[in-house]
């Protein structure tokens, strides 16, 4: 158990205690056993994928031998794709496409378009206005697109004014609610690059819609990067299970990457995660080996843990699928709940 603990970065209490019950309910099929014996023999095969000995390599080799083979895979996702020279723009809309093309973004209550301008033609975003230029609130809603607003205005207006918002869209009428396809809005470069943004990806929950936001780092990053930011939020809003390898067609690129969400390897040195999001995010974020990523492959590598058992009645997992949904809880009067999410911390 001291082994399981130590590569889900968790207490070994917890663990232990988490395992006990779940072997107790279904009859001590000793799925740990067996889930860690599974991930130790895949990992040593993809070592010896990348041509790196199985029997003697350090964690830190394998991590720059992981970040190498992403910078040329994404190379050449991008030649595929005709993306190799285009800029932020380009790569937004050919990401947005793939997603969209998928099926499989998930539906959410929103606001309605004619309830949303009615929204910002009450409670005027000043500061969005102030950026854009415009002195009235009646030509910035006729010119402007509605949920590229209600996403700028996540960073640019003040908290105030984003709690008020959020009473005005309890207060509204189920009808003013419609349940949609979550939006990918393609924000343009040279037009809200100005704008400084806490992470990479900003999402309105009132009109269901998210971007990728324009920024240096974004407007270097691959093809293969945006999809990833953007999966990766879209995941945490639920609906059918996102996962690279189904909306990333070109397999003979990304293929490799496939079915290696929970793998981590243990290794002298460290842990390393084989996750293509860890993996993706450590090399667009420039992260040296001390500061590495796991997130993704210990909450992936957990939850296909627990899945090997039938009954898992009130056992609590040790990581929240939501982790990326930092939402405000907005008490909408829909049909059912749009955006009732509980807020999750990182771990």
């Amino acid at each position: 158990m001291n082994r399981l603990a130590k590569l889900l970065d968790e207490s070994e209490a917890e663990v232990s205690a988490l395992i006990m019950n779940l072997e107790h309910r279904n009859g001590l099929p000793s799925h740990d056993v067996r889930h860690i014996a599974e991930v130790h023999q895949r990992v040593r095969s993809k070592l010896a994928e990348l041509n790196l000995d199985p029997d003697d390599t350090t964690a830190q080799e394998l991590y720059q031998a992981l970040l190498i083979k992403f910078e040329a895979d994404s190379r050449d996702f991008d030649a595929a794709f005709g993306m190799a020279d285009e800029g932020f723009n380009q790569k937004t809309a050919a990401a947005a496409k793939l997603l969209r093309a998928s099926g499989r973004l998930p539906r959410l209550w929103a606001l309605k378009n004619k309830a949303a301008k009615e929204l910002l033609a009450g409670h005027a975003p000043k500061q969005v206005m102030k950026f854009l230029g415009y002195r009235s609130t009646a030509s910035l809603l006729k010119r402007e697109n509605i949920t590229e607003l209600f996403i700028a205005a996540q960073l640019l207006e003040s908290d105030t004014w984003q709690k008020r918002q959020a009473r005005l869209v309890s207060k509204l009428e189920p009808t003013a609610f419609e349940l949609r396809e979550m939006e990918i809005v393609e924000l343009d470069y040279a037009k809200w690059s100005g704008v400084e943004a806490e992470g990479n990806v900003v999402v309105s929950d009132e009109t269901a819609s998210l971007a990728l936001w324009p920024s240096e780092q974004t407007d270097q990053a691959p093809l293969l990067s945006i999809s990833l930011l953007l999966i990766e939020t879209l995941q945490s809003y639920g609906g059918q299970k996102l996962e690279a390898a189904d909306i990333l067609p070109a397999d003979s690129i990304v293929s490799w990457w496939n079915d290696m969400d929970h793998l981590i390897a243990d290794l002298d040195g460290g842990r390393v995660s084989l996750n293509l999001h860890d993996v993706g995010g450590n090399w667009l974020g420039g992260s040296d080996f001390e500061n590495r990523s796991l997130r993704k492959a210990r909450s992936s590598y957990w939850h296909r843990l627990i899945e090997k058992y039938d009954n898992q009645d009130d056992v609590e997992a040790l990581f929240d699928d939501t982790v990326l949904r930092k939402v405000r809880q907005l008490k909408f009067k829909a049909p059912q709940p749009a955006f009732e999410y509980e807020l999750a911390e990182d771990f």
